[in-house]
């Protein structure tokens, strides 16, 4: 079989770029033993009958290249690939004298060939990472023994003992599998032979040395996961986690434009794991940006580069962070808490702002090395600044400034229909109680929004009746990209807590911007007093810019005008000069990068 490289997609390097990675796999193997072993000839199932394969490196709609496969040399994906090029070349009729442009191909001239008994099933393989390529134990050593080359102090070591510890807890079978399967074999093929390493333009990194067994002819200008990363971890950042499929969307919404990515891990001080999203620019002004109730930091870049706020901001010289909330898709760890547990959810906005917003500053600023940065806030993000900064005002001297699209402090002029939740407060936490469900609106887990997403994308919901439902409670203003909606629905909504909903509940109610009413016992307990206190907003001094819309149902112009009044430093009370521009436009709205503009250009003044 040939072997083509498409030049507008890849570039050929003279030189491995990690060949010391591959040669560290290649020699753990020989001495610490595969998982397949020499005598794999054949992969073979546990059930009585065995069933060959046909196997395809991956299956693409017709018109599409072939992907790569990248494996280290002697894992078993490397193996994998192997046994199916022995396979397609002892099939008389197939690939013996050309070479094909795509896996439509293949499968056509393997339906066609006449070497299929009706006892074999074609399947397709795809690859999402190196790791799954090399054996788990292998690439938690190599992680290990790089984390302990950053640091020398004895608490490094012991928490880079503890990432271990955890880590080889998810892969309970990795040590056993490694250590009874035989000897690796040290045979070459075409990949180690190969002095021709490719890169692909699009990404950063390359993993190893790709087997080039397959033809790869238009090669797509994305990789379907990531290899290891390079990019400098911090001691608080999660290093296998990070590869697992769970954070593709938050990377490659960023790195697909050709921005670099980093992901930090940030614990709370009451033990809540959250992830920070980095678009690094060293040395500039850090810049924190927070997303509201059910999102996360992918809102802020899934327009790409020309429309996306994230990506705006670091073209426009920012060091850019991006925050996720718990109990969000991407923070959902605690180092002591269950997840499935109430303890865990028992939250609302009180404490994003008071625990979440504060770690997450602490860290920037400790990682960056300044004592002040940038803070740009939709919705909740707005709330949670005036939880934080009304309630440990010493945090308004480390903001700048704070720009604060659709905020929401005082809700009780909203006219969206889900108003009608305030007056039904006690029964949804009683269902909550009752049902043992406290998440709302999360992914996973065979979640009713995923479904909802899995019909919408097969198309047994119209998009346009997913949008209507959407303009029912938010206010009707078809200003969505129809093509970006099915990528939206991948990772929003994000999730969030009941009590993240209920606390907004008790605003409508109360018509006040008050802590979580726990009933009249508790409250004694908690507050000294039967009724939950009032946020001192005089105390929250950061310069603050509030960028609002007449036609948002959810934080109509009355409340905004209450929170203005009560805020001691407002430098611009900004309405979006759209008149039916509702509570999502401000994130994904057509022409919503217009008020990003604005609000970066101010950012960018003395």
């Amino acid at each position: 079989m040939t072997t083509k490289i498409n030049k507008e997609t890849f570039r050929q390097l003279r030189v491995d770029p990690l060949q010391n990675i591959v040669e560290r796999v290649k020699k753990a193997l020989k001495e610490r033993k595969s998982i397949l072993g020499d005598g794999a000839g054949r992969l073979r199932e546990s059930n009585p009958i065995i069933i060959r394969i046909k196997g395809l490196s991956n299956v693409h709609k017709p018109g599409n290249g072939m992907r790569e496969i990248v494996s280290a040399v002697g894992s078993p994906t490397h193996k994998l690939v192997k046994w199916l090029v022995s396979e397609f070349q002892s099939m008389p009729n197939v690939f013996q004298s050309k070479a094909v442009s795509n896996t439509q191909e293949i499968a056509q001239q393997l339906k066609s060939s006449g070497d299929i008994n009706e006892d074999e099933i074609m399947v397709s393989f795809d690859v999402k990472a190196l790791f799954p390529s090399v054996p788990v134990t292998e690439a938690i050593n190599y992680l290990e023994d790089w984390l302990l080359t950053q640091r020398e102090d004895a608490a490094w070591r012991s928490e880079v003992a503890a990432w271990r510890s955890e880590e080889l807890l998810l892969f309970p079978s990795s040590s056993s599998s490694s250590s009874s399967s035989s000897s690796s074999s040290s045979s070459s093929s075409s990949s180690s032979s190969s002095s021709n390493y490719i890169d692909n333009t699009q990404a950063t990194q390359h993993a190893a040395s790709p087997t080039t067994s397959f033809t790869r002819l238009n090669q797509p200008n994305h990789v379907q996961g990531e290899a290891l990363k390079t990019e400098p971890l911090s001691s608080k950042q999660a290093c296998v986690s990070e590869l697992t499929p769970d954070f593709f969307p938050q990377k490659s919404s960023i790195t697909k434009h050709g921005f670099p990515v980093e992901l930090h891990k940030v614990t709370t001080e009451d033990g809540y794991i959250v992830t920070v999203a980095r678009i690094p620019n060293h040395g500039k002004t850090p810049l924190l940006i927070m997303h509201g109730m059910f999102g996360c930091s992918v809102d802020f870049t899934c327009q790409g580069p020309e429309k996306s706020l994230a990506l705006l901001a670091h073209s426009a010289g920012f060091d850019v962070w991006m925050g996720n909330s718990r109990g969000t898709t991407y923070s959902k760890k605690h180092e002591s808490l269950d997840l499935k547990s109430r303890a865990y959810w028992r939250f609302s906005f009180h404490e994003l702002g008071l625990y979440d917003l504060s770690a997450m500053v602490d860290y920037i600023l400790k990682t960056t090395l300044r004592r002040k940065l940038q803070y740009i806030g939709h919705s909740q993000g707005a709330t949670q600044l005036f939880v934080l900064n009304s309630l440990r005002p010493e945090y308004n001297n480390v903001f700048i400034s704070a720009h604060l699209s659709a905020p929401v402090a005082f809700i009780h002029h909203a006219t969206s229909p889900t108003s009608i939740l305030a007056s039904r407060v006690d029964e949804l936490e009683g269902a909550a109680r009752l049902t043992g469900i406290y998440e709302v609106n999360g992914r996973g887990n065979n979640s009713y929004i995923d479904a909802i997403v899995a019909a919408t994308r097969a198309g047994f919901i119209p998009p346009d009746l997913l949008l209507v439902n959407v303009w029912y409670l938010l206010g009707y203003h078809d200003s969505i990209n129809r093509t970006m909606l099915v990528d939206l629905l991948k990772y929003s909504p994000a999730g969030g807590s009941i009590y993240q909903m209920l606390h907004f509940c008790q605003l409508f109610n109360a018509k006040n911007f008050q802590q979580y009413d726990f009933g009249t016992k508790e409250n004694l307990q908690r507050y000294g007093n039967a009724r939950p206190p009032t946020y001192p907003l005089y105390k929250v001094t950061t310069p603050t810019y509030l960028y609002y819309s007449e036609h948002d149902s959810i934080n109509e112009p009355g409340d905004v005008d209450a929170l203005a009044e009560r805020l001691p430093n407002l430098q611009l009370k900004y309405k979006i000069p759209v008149r039916r521009w509702n509570h999502l436009d401000f994130l994904y709205g057509s022409s919503a990068h217009r008020l990003y503009q604005m609000i970066l250009s101010t950012l960018a003044k003395p």
